[in-house]
Formats: structure tokens, C-alpha cells, sequence
């Protein structure tokens, strides 16, 4: 039989490994399911100083160029991979969201310590029609003149992913945003590659890192500049253009651990017909367990009547 300061000292014991599970040391940005976090990690390169002349924009134009494809195993046969099929990871909200938090860190982070991030935008559908929030997560950091990233998840739907993962949901459709908040995408092993249907795809100034089809490094220069139009695979923000501080080595965005705080998803309404804004709104609902399923779903059939 174990003593009650046995049983006391269990128990500190799990939630202190519990809490951990992450690796995470600090939150540096979290709003609902996106964050971006300190990690420690002892099996990368040896990372230097970052460069004296990176910038937030510099960081905000190399993440913009990030594109996937198809996997391929010929190198050659990649360079006729059609347009259609080349996607631009980040949307405009999320370069923002993720050139800030890095560059917060930049001057800060030892070593041993990286970013892990899971981001998140409305993405267009199938054939452009409808759009997703869908979720990409990983890990960053930068090193000299050159930024690292390493991609475990791209634009993937984070319900199928919780469900797929074998996690239970109160209801058979959607899992809640309190039954996703203790779940997490992966965000990258360093020690072996992980099987994707899609590779990261190189350019000039984007180059592979260990021969891996999911970890690049890009060349971050001062002539880069931050791009002026929205991406192709988002719908557009139509939120006024940010304006920049005079000085570019000032954040202006404020990065809090607090729930609710930092940066908000971009949204532009005028984008949506009245029933888009009105089925997002009952989907909302139902995932905030607001409302029942069966009435979620009579709902949505009365507005599905009325086109």
C-alpha cells in the first residue's frame, strides 16, 4: 500500500509528465487551437547567431514563397509537376502570424531551442468552391543568414486528424473545441522523415536539408521583400493592409500566452453569401456544444431548403 505522500508524490509526478508530453518550455502565442512555443531540442545542427540584418519582412517574404507538390521520388519528373498542383503553404494571416513569432524569438532562443508552431486559415475547397480552416504545424528556427523549417503537417483537417487518431467525440460528427484543445499535431522528427503525399518544393535560395523531402532551408537576404497580393490557395482577406513600423525591427504584433490575445484570423464577410455566414455559424454552435446534433442538423437542411 503506498502512503499518502507516495500517492501525492504520483501524482505531481504524472501531471509534471503529463504537462511535458509537448516538450514545450514556453507559449509564446496561443488563440484557441493555434500557438507558437518554445521547444528544446538536443538532436539538431549546431544553430549560430542569426543574422543583424533580418527583419520581420525579410522572415514574412521567406515564409510566403513555402510551396508543396506531389511527392515524387525523381527529381526530374518534379520539374513538370502542373501549376495547379503546386500549392503555397501559408496564407497571408499566417506569414504574419508565424514571421512575428519568430522574429519575438530571434534574439532570444539558445541553441538547443526552436519554434514549434500549429497555424491555422481558411483555405479554398475542391475546385475553388466553399473553403476550410485547415491547419499546418512544425517546427522553424533560424541560423546565420539562412531559416530552417521542418513541415509535419500541410493544410490538413484537424477533426479528421483527432478522429483518425483513434480519439472519441461526444457526438458521431465533430469533435468539440474543448475535446481538441489537449490534441496536437505533430510537429516534426528531427531523426527520421515522416511519409507525406506531398514534398516541399525547392527553388532558387530553397534547398533540402539531410536529402529530406520535409525539412528545407532558405536563404534569407536584404533584398527580399514582403509580397503585396494575397496567395492563390487562400480566399482573400479583405482586411486593410497592416501598416509596418518605421523601424523594421520592431514587433508589432503582442505575443501572450493568454488565450483570446495576439493576432485574430482575418475574415472579410462581404466574401460570403448569407448562407456561407449562416451554416459557419451553426457549425460553430454545434462544435461549442451549444447546441444538439439533431438540431444542428435540421437546421442545416432548412437552410439547404432555401437555395
Amino acid at each position: 500500500m503506498m502512503s499518502n505522500l507516495q500517492c501525492f508524490t504520483a501524482i505531481l509526478m504524472l501531471i509534471g509528465y503529463t504537462s511535458n508530453l509537448h516538450g514545450f518550455e514556453k507559449i509564446v502565442w496561443q488563440q484557441e487551437l493555434d500557438y507558437i512555443a518554445i521547444q528544446e531540442v538536443k538532436d539538431i545542427s549546431a544553430k549560430s547567431q542569426p543574422a543583424s540584418h533580418i527583419s520581420q519582412p525579410i522572415l514574412a517574404s521567406a515564409l510566403a514563397k513555402i510551396t508543396i507538390e506531389p511527392k515524387s521520388s525523381d527529381s526530374l519528373l518534379s520539374s513538370f509537376v502542373s501549376s495547379d498542383e503546386v500549392k503555397t503553404v501559408f496564407t497571408e494571416r499566417e506569414v504574419e502570424v508565424l514571421s512575428e513569432g519568430i522574429f519575438s524569438t530571434l534574439q532570444t532562443l539558445s541553441k538547443d531551442q526552436l519554434l514549434v508552431f500549429s497555424v491555422s486559415d481558411r483555405h479554398s475547397s475542391f475546385l475553388g468552391i466553399g473553403s476550410d480552416t485547415l491547419y499546418s504545424s512544425g517546427s522553424v528556427y533560424v541560423s546565420g543568414n539562412d531559416l530552417y523549417l521542418l513541415l509535419a503537417e500541410a493544410q490538413v483537417d484537424i477533426q479528421k486528424k483527432y478522429i483518425r487518431a483513434g480519439n472519441s467525440v461526444n457526438n458521431s460528427r465533430f469533435a468539440t473545441h474543448s475535446e481538441l484543445k489537449g490534441f496536437k499535431l505533430p510537429t516534426g522528427d528531427y531523426t527520421t522523415e515522416t511519409e507525406h503525399s506531398w514534398q516541399l518544393q525547392l527553388s532558387e535560395g530553397v534547398t533540402q536539408v539531410n536529402q529530406r523531402k520535409d525539412w528545407i532551408k532558405i536563404a534569407l537576404t536584404s533584398t527580399m521583400q514582403p509580397r503585396q497580393s494575397a496567395q492563390n490557395n487562400a480566399l482573400p482577406s479583405g482586411a486593410p493592409e497592416t501598416q509596418r513600423p518605421a523601424n523594421q525591427n520592431e514587433s508589432h504584433l503582442t505575443f501572450k500566452s493568454n488565450e483570446g490575445e495576439g493576432v485574430s484570423p482575418s475574415s472579410n464577410p462581404q466574401q460570403k453569401s448569407e448562407v456561407e455566414v449562416r451554416l459557419e455559424k451553426l457549425k460553430q454552435l454545434y462544435l461549442n456544444g451549444q447546441i444538439p446534433e439533431q438540431v444542428y442538423l435540421e437546421k442545416v437542411n432548412a437552410i439547404i431548403d432555401e437555395i
